[in-house]
């Protein structure tokens, strides 16, 4: 799903909830082997004819509170964090009303603000000069040796995070992944025997 958000990003240049909607739609129907039940039952609902903007609703009402906060939709925000990055009030209510597409419940709607500003966010060591250059672990109480407390390590590598100048071009690379349903996975293209 994360993959048919990330398609649609770039396809449409921004989230556009019915194209998203349409490729997890075309995902579905080529029959993935996991698919959490709340996910199954709203993309069921919408693809037997209802409303795409009222599927996830009429499923949390049915079913009430106390079974319909799947952590479906958090697995595929991701990419909204980084498509956004640079927006983070926009971002906090995209991510909402992306999660509330196959998860109304508020809980779930929140868990995916969450994890999409987080993505939306540099990694540790990531400078805003874009140096990559390391930050030193801050020293404190938790630093003394203590007996069963290990000490910092080293200091932390270097690691080149999400650059938000080269996240959209990455999201739109994705469009040549390949069709839904090729491969043995669904993944990518299907590999030539010869």
């Amino acid at each position: 799903m994360a993959r048919n958000l990330a398609r649609s990003l770039a396809r449409r240049g921004g989230f556009d909830p019915a194209d998203v909607v349409a490729e997890h739609l075309a995902w579905f129907a080529t029959g993935p082997p996991d698919v959490g039940n709340l996910t199954r039952r709203v993309l069921s609902r919408i693809a037997a004819g209802a409303p795409w903007t009222e599927a996830a609703r009429r499923v949390w009402e049915e079913r009430g509170p106390e079974v319909s906060a799947g952590n479906g939709s958090v697995m595929c925000c991701a990419p909204l964090g980084l498509a956004y990055a640079r927006r983070p009030g926009e971002l906090r209510d995209l991510a909402g009303r992306l999660s509330a597409l196959t998860h109304w419940d508020e809980r779930c709607r929140t868990a995916g603000v969450a994890v999409a500003l987080a993505a939306a966010l540099p990694p540790t060591g990531w400078h805003a000069s874009g140096t990559g250059a390391p930050s030193r672990p801050r020293r404190g109480p938790w630093s003394r040796s203590r007996p069963g407390v290990r000490e910092p390590g080293p200091e932390p590598r270097g690691i080149p995070g999400p650059d938000p100048r080269t996240a959209v071009p990455g999201l739109a690379g994705i469009r040549g992944c390949g069709d839904h349903g090729e491969g043995a996975d669904g993944w990518g293209p299907t590999r030539s025997s010869g």
